[in-house]
């Protein structure tokens, strides 16, 4: 949910940036869209931060679109005071004109949607730097080589040693496919060369240098929840925000080398055509530098033919990367019995199990596994709640903590007792206590059957 709020918050608040110098001539319906863009931008913007505590760190990517609001406010507060009208009032044409009313739209859509999350927050201060606190790498001995650590193997994640969590990845696999590092590489440099060049900085081309700094920002403020902690890395799950900027750079790069590629077959007919003594003309595309297209009918299907051979190499790397992308993910990953693990999909299994059982059984739970106890139900630790979650069509079942104890008044005929974790001094236990019962084996789990 993290990169998805802020995929579409970004959009829309891109969105109204652009629309608003067109804002006063737009038709009714235009301009209600100029509206429902920064609402809609806010409104995932606050709906971020009940996603993930690492989208906290969020609003420092509105920085440069922030900047650039100012700039260009400052810029027509000067052209306003030129005409003979009180500062007041030039402030007031130019937060008009500048669209300063956006902003404070988006500000308050997103301020609205956090509230109720703000409100607990102010009722529980513990919770809301708690988890962050104890894994910070300032609570580390050495904070600064601490740091340097962090800072190496978060970066090295993309392109070298990724997240061994199963849970999170294939263990020790880049974050990015193999086959794209070099397109990643590529349009991460591009994107920070492009805030170097002055012409982005004019008047057209401001908006081009808002975005690349956006860019650049959303990646490395997305990677600071895991640089700031000294706990589990690489960790793919704290740079989860940082997934949407990763690709763009990824996508950036390809079309980057797509376009190179596809200017080579009109430099290889104009090159023929130079070799035989023939004339060439320039021709400007719309979207690659201008090159010389050939007037003869020769080299114009030499050309032709090299697209088409070019275009056929792309879709089968497409395609190789495709099914090399599946074969990783949803083979070497997906049917790994360290995946099932790592999503403890044991405790599905004993839900279902349970779920099996006639109606008229007595079923208890011995939650023998550690964890955060939940105030629902009662305060059993935070395991449970998959087989709760799983068995809430059988609110009979009953759930108790490992304390041999609890077994002495549990009925002697027709109960099945599961141990959430199997322990063989458990199932001793129960063997004693009603030696008519037997452990029977469901496979990764057992469970205590009296009948």
């Amino acid at each position: 949910m993290a990169p998805f709020c802020l995929v579409w918050s970004f959009y829309f608040l891109f969105k109204g940036i652009k629309n608003l110098k067109s804002y006063p001539e737009k038709s009714n319906a235009g301009a209600w869209m100029v509206w429902v863009y920064w609402i809609l931008g806010g409104a995932f913007f606050g709906l971020g931060f009940h996603t993930y505590i690492a989208f906290r760190i969020a609003p420092v990517i509105l920085v440069p679109a922030f900047i650039a609001a100012i700039i260009l406010f400052w810029q027509d507060l000067k052209s306003h005071k030129k005409g003979k009208i009180s500062r007041w009032k030039a402030g007031w044409n130019a937060y008009k004109k500048n669209g300063w009313w956006g902003w404070d739209v988006f500000i308050i859509a997103a301020v609205l949607v956090f509230l109720p999350l703000g409100i607990y927050y102010l009722q529980n201060p513990a919770d809301f730097m708690g988890r962050s606190s104890q894994v910070s790498v300032f609570a580390s001995p050495n904070p600064a080589k601490t740091l340097i650590e962090t800072t190496i193997k978060t970066l090295g994640q993309f392109v070298a040693f990724g997240d061994y969590n199963w849970r999170h990845n294939l263990p020790g696999s880049p974050q990015i496919f193999y086959l794209l590092i070099p397109f990643f590489l590529i349009g991460l440099g591009w994107c920070a060369c492009q805030i170097f060049r002055k012409e982005n900085y004019k008047e057209k081309g401001f908006f081009s240098a808002t975005v690349f700094w956006t860019l650049l920002i959303w990646f490395g403020a997305m990677l600071m929840p895991s640089i700031m902690t000294n706990e589990g890395l690489p960790h793919a799950l704290r740079t989860i925000g940082a997934i949407p900027p990763s690709y763009i750079f990824t996508g950036l790069g390809f079309y980057l080398i797509l376009s190179r590629l596809m200017l080579f077959p009109r430099k290889l007919a104009s090159l023929k055509l130079r070799r035989s003594g023939r004339e060439s003309r320039p021709i400007k595309s719309t979207w690659i530098p201008a090159c010389s297209l050939p007037r003869s009918c020769g080299a114009r299907m030499t050309n032709e033919n090299t697209k088409i051979i070019l275009g056929f190499l792309v879709f089968i790397f497409l395609i190789i990367i495709s099914c090399l992308s599946y074969r990783q993910y949803f083979i070497q990953w997906g049917f790994n019995k360290e995946t099932r693990g790592a999503f403890t999909q044991l405790f599905v299994d004993q839900a279902n199990y349970l779920n099996s059982l006639p109606a008229n059984m007595n079923k208890y739970v011995l939650v023998n596994e550690g964890g955060v106890r939940v105030p629902y139900p009662n305060g059993i630790p935070m395991p449970a709640q998959t087989i709760i979650f799983l068995t809430q069509d059988q609110p009979s079942i009953k759930y108790l903590s490992p304390d041999p104890g609890n077994v002495s008044y549990l009925p002697d005929k027709n109960s099945v007792i599961l141990p959430m974790n199997p322990n063989e001094e458990i199932f001793k236990t129960l063997k004693q206590k009603f030696p008519q019962g037997r452990v029977e084996d469901l496979g990764n789990f057992k469970a205590f059957v009296i009948k």
